[in-house]
């Protein structure tokens, strides 16, 4: 795909659009053309998950309402495109099992996900650029606090934390 072509109107609204960064280089133009195809063939595929669809569309909220500097009023980062693309995938391999987190920027323009239960707790997974995931959760007197980092599935310490907080 030509950069003309990432400019040219399209006859989709894709669910996202991602990234929304202002890279010229070849490698930044090839990123988003991988995207907003991956983006074109994900909004296609009848078999998506009703979580991973309502994530999707939380996700384009999170990149419309973060992407100015200081959206929080104490100069917090913009949403970082590339955290917004890592949270994509993230969103990908979730289990549809578990519930939808809540999505928000942290002011550092890292893409967070939360989880919460009925008691109180709560565990955070914050979603870096390069795939780090900083994650911290509160279960009762227990806590923990930890970094794994995203390849193409959800690290097993995590997906264990939510089991935990979630069960």
């Amino acid at each position: 795909m030509t950069y003309a072509a990432l400019l040219a109107p399209s006859p989709f609204k894709p669910l996202v659009d991602l990234p929304r960064g202002t890279g010229m280089s070849k490698e930044a133009i090839s990123v988003q053309a991988h995207v907003k195809d991956a983006i074109l063939h994900l909004s296609d595929n009848q078999s998506i998950g009703v979580n991973l669809q309502e994530g999707l569309r939380l996700l384009e909220e999170v990149d419309e309402e973060y992407s100015e500097p200081n959206w929080d009023g104490y100069d917090a980062l913009p949403v970082n495109g590339n955290s917004l693309l890592r949270a994509y995938e993230f969103l990908q391999v979730l289990p549809l099992s578990l519930p939808l987190p809540d999505i928000e920027v942290d002011p550092d323009g890292e893409v967070s996900f939360d989880w919460y239960n009925d008691s109180g707790g709560v565990f955070s997974v914050s979603i870096g650029e390069t795939g780090r995931l900083a994650f911290a959760g509160l279960f009762g007197r227990s806590e923990v606090h930890g970094v794994e980092y995203f390849y193409d599935e959800i690290p097993t310490p995590i997906l264990v934390y939510l089991q935990q907080l979630l069960s």
